[in-house]
Order: structure tokens, then C-alpha cells, then sequence
């Protein structure tokens, strides 16, 4: 299970690098990720410092931390 998470959490990571920030919403639809793997995977990459996550009245916005 924990390639599965590092496989997601790099699949979320690049298309943060190719979008730009995004919702949570938005980036489970854009990866097709399961909702409980594309949230294991934000928080990889959010234990790991790589991200930023704010909350924007009723979505959360993530976008990479530079």
C-alpha cells in the first residue's frame, strides 16, 4: 500500500507543477484517484514539506511550496 501512496502522491505532485494550485476536489477528478489514496497522498506530500495547503472559505486550496 505504501508504493501505491508514493505512486499517488507523485502522480498529485506533478500535476501541481503543471497546474498550478488547485482544489482537493479538483485534483481527485483530474487524477481519478480514489478519494482515500488522493488524500493519503496529499498528506505524503504535505508530511514531506512539499506542499501548501489553504483553506479558502469551503474548499482547500493546495499548491507546491517553493
Amino acid at each position: 500500500m505504501q508504493e501505491q501512496i508514493g505512486t499517488a502522491a507523485g502522480t498529485v505532485w506533478q500535476l501541481l507543477e503543471q497546474r498550478g494550485t488547485l482544489t482537493v476536489s479538483k485534483i481527485k477528478q483530474e487524477t481519478k484517484l480514489a478519494e482515500p489514496l488522493a488524500l493519503m497522498a496529499l498528506g505524503w506530500l504535505a508530511r514531506e514539506g512539499q506542499i501548501t495547503v489553504v483553506k479558502v472559505k469551503n474548499s482547500l486550496q493546495v499548491s507546491l511550496r517553493r
